[in-house]
């Protein structure tokens, strides 16, 4: 369900990601893809975002409590390469 979805997140499609491909979205982005940080963003910011804003009921800290995940995810995986990133991780 797509309700009360910022404009900016409604391009995006809401497709489910099996953990395989997440796990190598997440690896492609330790290895610093920039295509693949657009790709994790587009698949999973709508839902996170929504998770937010039921959380927070407030869209502007929604959008920061998103911004964060990101930046928090980003870091993470960059300072524990292959942490928990599964065996395509050589």
């Amino acid at each position: 369900m797509q309700a009360n979805v910022p404009a900016l997140y409604k391009h995006y499609a809401w497709p489910m990601l099996s953990s395989d491909h997440l796990v190598q979205l997440l690896n492609d982005c330790a290895r610093g893809d920039s295509q693949a940080l657009a790709r994790l963003y587009g698949a999973t910011a709508p839902q996170l975002f929504a998770i937010a804003l039921r959380i927070v009921r407030r869209r502007d800290s929604a959008e920061d409590v998103l911004l964060e995940s990101f930046v928090n995810i980003l870091g993470f995986i960059s300072f524990h390469p292959g942490y928990m990133l599964g065996p395509s991780v050589a």
